[in-house]
């Protein structure tokens, strides 16, 4: 587990609950510039999942993603940040980042989002998930139907409940469903949202109304 986070608070209190029991992770690197993390590389690190702050003192955050994407694939990147418009979640996911966490989340579900992530999923803060949702909604546009017709109207239900707000524990619950079957729809949720590849996330996000 690598953690990009420039603020030292916060940076600490990531690498304290990493170490708690029940967090499940394993901490192998920090790193509070863009340089640091291409120097981690360099030295042969190999991350499982890496949470990335948006806002470096010396690289956009989206490049160090971009990096990471290139350098490590198999990595598992997820956004931590206070930004939450559509043009930076936009950037981020164009970059290869596969989940997007705001600063306001409890540290428990910053966890509960980096275990989903290192299990394959996607996880994103219900307020960025309802974004998803009102682009879906948006009428006149025959391309983005053709994306929403893609969705299983299981999958569709779990991004519904997504975007009010829902955590993955309760949508589980609500639909009767483990835990572990909600993070992969929302891993094929993501991927179908994206269509074939991550050079294609600007496209998408036209459709979806994001740029």
């Amino acid at each position: 587990m690598l953690i990009v986070e420039d603020d030292a608070w916060m940076r600490e209190a990531l690498e304290a609950a990493l170490h708690w029991p029940e967090s499940r992770l394993e901490h192998a690197a920090s790193a509070a510039t863009g340089r640091a993390v291409i120097e981690a590389l360099r030295g042969g690190l190999f991350p499982d999942v890496a949470l990335v702050d948006m806002g470096l003192p010396d690289m956009h955050g989206a490049d160090v993603i971009r990096l990471l994407a290139a350098c490590r694939p198999a990595t598992s990147i997820v956004v931590f940040t206070v930004q939450e418009h559509r043009d930076v979640i936009v950037k981020a996911i164009r970059a290869g980042a596969h989940g997007y966490l705001l600063k306001s989340a409890t540290i428990v579900e910053v966890l509960d989002g980096l275990l989903a992530a290192s299990r394959g999923g996607a996880p994103l803060t219900p307020s960025v998930a309802r974004m998803v949702i009102e682009a879906l909604h948006r009428p006149g546009d025959p391309e983005l139907a053709a994306e929403i017709e893609r969705l299983t109207t299981r999958e569709t239900e779990v991004l519904t409940l997504l975007g009010k707000g829902v955590t993955y524990a309760e949508a589980a619950k609500l639909l009767g469903i483990a835990l572990g079957t909600v993070q992969s729809h929302v891993k094929v949720i993501y991927e179908k949202l994206q269509v074939n590849s991550k050079a294609e996330a600007a496209t998408i996000a036209q459709r979806m109304g994001l740029l």
